[in-house]
């Protein structure tokens, strides 16, 4: 049967219409995805937009940061510095308080608390390669005093290259390995109270031959042993010629000797006091490891004794080993040879030349396994009783010994005829310790020493026939 015209128009109808939805929603998802493209590129846009605007944020931070100080506080010290590091201050600081206490039989009231140094280091770099430094003395007790208002050090320097720099100013003298001061023990050795502690002068200093070895040469005023006083101690005005050579033989080989140091200090000036015994000008007197007076130059009354009055040589060999591991070994002898005059009331009597000698040797080991430097001892974990950890502890022992030029003694005819009842002619001494590191900063040192004189007495010198002490010290230092 032929369908008829109303059925085959419902039939078309329905058709178009199923058509035409087909085609409506492939047109309607068409302009979504316009749509959706459209949002996509505007979104972009504004990403791109965003992330350029953080870029110059970013790049205006960079540049504004580019101009601020860089300010620091840590181990060290106190900084504050340019960005780049050209230009630099540092502030520093070291207290020292002892307690000195004497065992032996010796002079009376000698033991006694003290500030043994206070010093705040000021230090700078300027344009990157000149350099300063101005550090006052603010404690500098001795035996006798716990105040010495000073100025210890004031230096500038130029940075020119690795082999070759300036130094112009009042600095560590390079005679003596460790002027002024001891790695291991609280007193210096008798080695450092025959040889200068400061000076005023220029020098120049560097490391050459691939860091196998290093120099310090100059031009100095002149000063006495072992001491550290601002202006020249010099009647005549002569220049002292000093330097120290360092050498590493074992440098870049493999095992502990790379780091095995020898070194060689000296001097050659020519030394004079002003005629005035016991004036400012006058001989410093040797001192034993404890800070006591081992020789007097004034012989008795005022107007008495011995003064430098012509050429003074001095030279001082040294090993020093740090090998990277808890041991450390330090080694040094010195000499010094100098011409004399003996005064008797304010006329030089007669002169004559003499040469003392003195050595020691200092092994440390720490205990906890850190490795030992020339600094001191970095301990692995500070002293902190909350956590447990007690930092770092070091055992020390030293021997030393001095030999005072036989001529001093002599009689007036061939020598300074220095009574023997108040001074010693040599010594020899023995000294154990133990370090405590708590941090980079704060240590605490307990040293045990006996000294054995030759030809000691009991005197106006102060010395006894033997020199026993137990001396504490608790140290900061940044």
């Amino acid at each position: 049967m032929r369908p008829t015209y109303p059925a085959f128009r419902a039939v078309l109808t329905a058709t178009l219409l199923v058509a035409g939805s087909h085609r409506l929603r492939a047109e309607t998802r068409d302009d979504d995805i316009q749509a959706l493209r459209e949002q996509i590129r505007q979104l972009d846009q504004k990403l791109r937009a965003l992330e350029r605007k953080q870029e110059l944020k970013d790049e205006a931070t960079v540049a504004a940061a580019k101009k601020l100080p860089v300010v620091s506080a840590d181990a060290g010290g106190f900084k504050f510095a340019s960005p780049d590091k050209a230009f630099e201050l540092r502030f520093g600081g070291t207290v020292q308080f002892d307690d000195r206490l004497f065992l032996d039989d010796g002079a009376p009231n000698r033991s006694r608390f003290i500030l043994r140094r206070i010093r705040t280091p000021i230090q700078g770099t300027v344009a990157g390669k000149y350099g300063f430094n101005i550090t006052p003395e603010l404690g500098g007790g001795t035996g006798s005093t716990n105040s010495t208002v000073a100025l210890i050090d004031a230096w500038l320097s130029a940075q020119l290259t690795p082999q070759f720099n300036v130094k112009a100013g009042r600095f560590v003298s390079p005679v003596a390995l460790e002027p002024g001061a001891n790695r291991h023990f609280i007193e210096s050795p008798f080695v450092n109270t025959l040889l200068p502690n400061r000076d005023i002068g220029i020098e120049f200093y560097g490391t050459v031959a691939d860091g196998y070895a290093s120099y310090r040469l100059g031009v100095y005023n002149g000063t006495r042993n072992n001491t550290q006083g601002f202006s020249s101690d010099e009647a005549d005005g002569d220049p002292s010629f000093a330097g120290r050579i360092a050498v590493n033989p074992f440098k870049g080989q493999d095992g502990a000797l790379s780091k095995l140091s020898l070194g060689l200090g000296f001097s050659v000036g020519n030394q004079r006091g002003d005629g005035a015994i016991g004036g400012a000008n006058a001989l410093q007197n040797i001192v034993t490891n404890g800070q006591q007076t081992l020789v007097s130059f004034r012989n008795g009354t005022t107007g008495n004794g011995v003064i430098a009055d012509g050429r003074e040589v001095r030279f001082s060999p040294s090993l020093e080993w740090y090998p990277g591991n808890p041991w450390s070994v330090v080694a040094e002898y010195a000499s010094d040879n100098v011409h004399y005059t003996r005064y008797a009331g304010a006329t030089a009597a007669n002169s004559f030349t003499g040469t003392s000698t003195a050595w020691r040797g200092t092994v440390g080991y720490v205990l906890t396994g850190e490795a030992s430097s020339r600094a001191g001892v970095n301990p692995a974990s500070d002293f902190n009783l909350a956590q447990g950890t007690w930092g770092a502890f070091e055992l020390v022992a030293r021997v030393s010994g001095i030999e005072v030029a036989p001529e001093l003694f002599r009689d007036p005819s061939r020598g300074g005829n220095l009574s023997r009842s108040t001074n010693a002619t040599g010594a020899i001494a023995y000294g154990v310790g133990v370090n405590w590191f708590l941090n980079r900063n704060v240590r605490v040192l307990v040293n045990a020493e006996k000294t054995h004189f030759d030809f000691g007495g009991a005197g106006t010198g102060g010395v006894a026939d033997d020199e026993f002490y137990l001396f504490t010290r608790l140290q900061l230092g940044f």
